[in-house]
């Protein structure tokens, strides 16, 4: 026959084996967890590592291109503009040429030299129009307006000292010509020459860079 101290002591058994039991689930579930944490831990972070380590590696190649690139570009700008120069300070010369010795007036044989700078002339104002990508939008602008006044200097003296027989009106307008032609060689042309020669040199590295050049205001 079942007491009730019997009874008392099977569901207090029982009560104290749950106990235990749920005791030892919690424990055994929490190092579980706690372990599945860990090695979910782990894996981030071996992941996180390698993928830095991969961002690291391509950054460096995309900045390693890109240093090839930029040093070749800065090589082929050095290039245009050496080859620029040398057109330009040709071109100077010969128009320069042609107008100190007065255009055709006091040497009908002029021919050749006009030809000369015009050809000169045309053939760098081509350089400049298919180089351009490679240098500053100001600085064409000014080699533009640099050729320019050249070029018109060169034609003033050119037409007005072929007139065989130059009257006064058209002496007088040769003679403004001239001067004003000679005046742009002397003190306008290298003006704008200097200006030039200093952009290039901020181009090549040689000068740090200071306010963008206007070709409008030439220092």
């Amino acid at each position: 026959m079942i007491t009730w101290k019997s009874v008392i002591a099977l569901l207090g058994g029982q009560a104290m084996f749950l106990t235990v039991a749920g005791w030892l689930f919690k424990n055994l579930t929490a190092r579980w967890i706690e372990r599945d944490t860990e090695r979910f831990k782990s894996s981030l972070e071996l992941a996180a590592t390698v993928e830095v380590e991969q961002l690291k590696s391509s950054l460096q190649m995309v900045a390693f291109e890109h240093q090839v690139r930029f040093t070749k570009l800065h090589e082929r700008r050095a290039e245009v503009i050496a080859d620029l120069y040398e057109r330009l300070i040709n071109l100077v010369w010969t128009s320069q040429k042609f107008v100190f010795q007065g255009g055709y007036m006091n040497d009908p044989n002029q021919r050749e030299e006009f030809s000369k700078a015009s050809e000169q002339y045309w053939a760098f104002a081509n350089f400049v129009d298919t180089h351009r990508i490679y240098l500053p939008e100001a600085v064409c602008a000014s080699l533009d307006n640099f050729t320019g006044m050249i070029r018109k200097k060169v034609i003033g003296v050119g037409v007005y000292s072929r007139i065989e027989f130059p009257t006064g009106d058209s002496l007088k307008t040769y003679g403004e010509e001239l001067m004003s032609a000679v005046r742009a060689f002397e003190e306008d042309i290298p003006r704008l020459r200097k200006v030039l020669e200093s952009e290039f040199r901020k181009i090549l590295g040689a000068e740090p860079p200071e306010k963008p050049l206007d070709p409008a205001k030439p220092k």
